[in-house]
């Protein structure tokens, strides 16, 4: 990647380039972005190109974003994105209060409309600037339920150190309503380092309440001295120990000397060892290299070995193998008996990905993309179905595979956040309910209130490309959803 400055420091023009020296397009479609400045110093326009300098629209279906700001108080009011023709694809216009918060968002259309599965967003603050309500309108006013939930208005209550010890959820009357994640109150509390230490989930008439098959009642956390989530305890909203649906009451987690999960157990609310429901485990013991790759999982129920997986890496810390075996050295049923990664010579290109089935047979393979820079379409041997897996600790996914399988490797999965993508995406965590399952991004190195248009856009081109990936590991009836945090830990508009 290449930054041209002019004199007063911006940035005019970002090229990007291949491990070849050559230029290369993103991974949304552009290789040249170029920018333009008022006399402010405010960025004003962007414009995306191909590596032969030509314009380009990219994934997400532009060309050039221009930005708009108030000329008295220099906030951005707007950002418009239009395609290499020159009309206009889509749009956001933001209105501020005194203090620069954004108190009322649109996402806009190809012709002012609103973009479908959205409204207006309205927020008010405090006096400092935490959001204390959101609520949502149409264009001419009126209150509307927020699109794909069941509630018209959210507000908010901050702890001394600014952590949300609150949550409710109203109707667009100012009723108590239960949100669609089937609760109306949720109360959390911190500790001194700022740790959830407990929550407690309450529906309209304050009853504590069970508001998904993956979230209980209540819940308290436990860390160790260095900020390692040792226990998850559940309760039943009255601070009685309470087994969940998935059949445990705590959850201990070990860590070694590096901050590397080492060992899960279960335990039932008696204090003894019992296995978890989805992932039929009562205990997860897990090895890693030097460099922190995880090298081997051990999964039991009780003292019995389950399903063992190693994994090979090579010198860039990139997976080569993994095999998996059961207790008695056998494939396990629903699994690859192997999966290889093959890369160009700089060892960090993905090159091949190939599968072989429990006869050690090829069983499915897939060619890395250059141009698009993603998998290519699966290649099945003898028209099986199986897995489909594009890296080490993505949970697989199969054509015919049961409803239990997707939940064990997707919580499986889970359990090695947070986990880092590259130098600037972490997975926070993913959370998997009974026909859905969430899936929490942080952007290391971005602000909510920093980010420009043209970053958010690729953001959420980025993330629908992640939304693909892991869809395919779903079972078509599950849900799948994202959060995206900036680096505070704020909700991205993605």
């Amino acid at each position: 990647m290449r930054f041209d400055y002019d004199l007063a420091g911006h940035v005019l023009k970002v090229s990007l380039f291949g491990t070849d020296g050559k230029p290369a397009l993103s991974n949304t479609r552009y290789s040249i972005q170029e920018n333009e400045y008022d006399n402010r110093g405010n960025r004003v326009s962007e414009k995306l190109f191909d590596t032969d300098g030509k314009p380009i629209n990219c994934s997400a279906g532009w060309h050039t974003c221009k930005m708009v700001y108030d000329p008295a108080t220099n906030y951005k009011t707007a950002s418009y994105f239009y395609d290499t023709t020159g009309k206009q694809v889509s749009g956001e216009e933001d209105k501020h209060d005194q203090r620069g918060n954004v108190i009322e968002r649109k996402y806009l259309g190809s012709e002012g409309q609103l973009q479908p599965e959205t409204a207006v967003e309205h927020y008010e603050y405090d006096s400092q600037n935490r959001a204390v309500r959101e609520w949502y309108t149409n264009q001419s006013g009126a209150k509307v339920t927020k699109p794909n939930d069941t509630y018209n208005e959210a507000r908010y209550k901050y702890d001394q150190n600014g952590n949300v010890s609150e949550m409710t959820y109203w109707s667009a009357s100012g009723s108590p309503v239960m949100a669609k994640a089937n609760v109306h109150k949720v109360i959390k509390e911190y500790n001194g380092l700022n740790q959830m230490i407990h929550w407690v989930n309450l529906d309209t008439s304050g009853n504590a309440i069970k508001t998904s098959y993956e979230n209980p009642p209540e819940a308290r956390y436990e860390y160790d001295a260095r900020g390692n989530n040792t226990v998850i305890a559940i309760f039943d909203g009255k601070g009685i120990p309470h087994n969940s649906l998935r059949n445990y009451q705590k959850q201990v987690n070990v860590y070694n000397e590096r901050n590397k999960l080492v060992e899960v157990t279960f335990f039932d609310k008696d204090g003894t060892p019992v296995k978890e429901k989805d992932s039929g485990i009562t205990r997860a013991v897990y090895a890693y290299d030097n460099h922190g790759n995880r090298t081997k999982e051990e999964y039991y129920d009780g003292a019995k070995l389950l399903r063992v997986a190693t994994s090979t890496y090579n010198n860039r810390d990139n997976i080569t193998e993994l095999i998996t075996r059961d207790g008695n050295g056998k494939t396990p049923e629903g699994y690859y008996s192997k999966v290889t990664w093959e890369y160009e010579a700089d060892n960090t290109t993905p090159k091949k990905f190939t599968a072989y089935d429990a006869n050690n047979k090829v069983s499915m393979w897939r060619v890395w993309d250059k141009a698009k820079k993603e998998w290519g379409e699966p290649n099945f041997s003898g028209g099986g179905g199986g897995y489909d897996v594009s890296y080490s600790s993505a949970p697989v996914s199969s054509g015919g595979s049961s409803a239990s399988n997707w939940q064990q490797e997707f919580r499986e999965f889970g359990r090695q956040c947070p986990m880092t993508i590259d130098e600037n995406v972490d997975i926070v965590s993913v959370s998997v309910g009974s026909n859905s399952v969430t899936i929490t991004y942080k952007l290391k190195n971005v602000s909510k209130y920093e980010i420009g248009d043209a970053e958010l856009s690729n953001v959420r081109t980025v993330i629908s490309g992640m939304r693909g990936l892991f869809g395919d590991a779903l079972p078509s009836s599950v849900g799948l959803n994202v959060v995206v945090l900036d680096k505070a830990g704020r909700t991205l508009p993605i």
